[in-house]
């Protein structure tokens, strides 16, 4: 069973994650400049924690966030999270995620989410994937 434990800046909120560029050079929806910096930031948060040096969570998983007071809505910012893991291989594709446990934390302290992930049972009637890491 892998459990991952680590703390990363607050994500901005997805409603304000991607533009609609209509003309010129990155025609498309493409990553606004506060998610491209928050994305560098949590890279660099990742690194700084050594957690390169853990194995990547494989087949089903559960993760809870603890977030600080905020503003803005928190099952977006938690989406960006948990978008950003499975990006850098940290997990599996969001399809096995099994449970998202989202909380504010009002003595929570300095601007940072709190993040546990670990490997669960899936569902009997789904096989959990072949591919493993």
């Amino acid at each position: 069973m892998g459990m991952l434990t680590l703390t990363l800046p607050v994500a901005p909120s997805a409603n304000n994650a991607f533009l609609n560029r209509k003309a010129g050079r990155g025609f498309g929806r493409i990553k606004s400049a506060r998610y491209r910096g928050w994305i560098k930031q949590a890279d660099a948060f990742y690194m700084l924690q050594g957690m390169a040096r853990f194995a990547p969570i494989s087949g089903y998983y559960s993760v809870k966030m603890v977030f600080p007071p905020l503003r803005g809505d928190l099952d977006g910012k938690a989406k960006l999270i948990l978008d950003w893991m499975v990006s850098r291989k940290l997990t599996p594709d969001d399809k096995f995620l099994r449970g998202l446990d989202t909380k504010i934390d009002g003595e929570h302290i300095g601007n940072l989410v709190w993040i546990k992930v670990w490997s669960v049972q899936g569902d009997r009637d789904s096989p959990p994937p072949a591919e493993t890491r």
